[in-house]
């Protein structure tokens, strides 16, 4: 996992996976599984992939220099992800709190980081929604204390 940086001056390339010393990008997966987020009012910088074990990893810095790495499926106790699922992140407009999205099995999960730790919830199960269709499309946003996601659905 690689960063390209510009500092307003000159791009500049950093490895992610050395510096945190996580493991790589399952290279035969898709583009989608990278997301990333800032959260506002901080300095906080989080990439989320999945590594070659097929886990969502979280890739957290604070000052770009130091680096740390955290398996996010392991945390969260969630299913894990289909290796070609899309990943998706959002930070929450009110609360600051980062949720991952995903897709197991057809199911749309999310992750999200409470102050006690990560939890993961199945919102097809949760919701009664259709499962997902199109692994590779999911998008939202955060607006007023709400959270929004679009996914392509299956139509039986």
């Amino acid at each position: 996992m690689h960063e390209f940086f510009y500092n307003n001056i000159r791009w500049a390339d950093a490895d992610l996976t050395q510096l945190s010393k996580t493991a790589p990008v399952n290279e035969g997966a898709i583009l989608n599984n990278i997301a990333a987020v800032a959260i506002p009012g901080t300095k906080k910088m989080r990439v989320y992939l999945l590594n070659n074990a097929n886990h969502i990893f979280q890739l957290a810095s604070s000052d770009n220099v130091t680096w740390s790495g955290s398996d996010l499926t392991k945390k969260s106790k969630g299913p894990q992800p289909n290796s070609n699922t899309n990943l998706f992140a959002l930070v929450d407009s009110t609360n600051k709190q980062v949720s991952v999205y995903y897709e197991s099995g057809g199911r749309v999960n999310q992750m999200t980081q409470l102050p006690s730790g990560w939890t993961n919830e199945d919102l097809t199960a949760l919701t009664g929604g259709p499962l997902e269709f199109d692994l590779t499309s999911m998008a939202g946003f955060s607006l007023n204390g709400g959270r929004y996601l679009f996914y392509n659905a299956r139509v039986d």
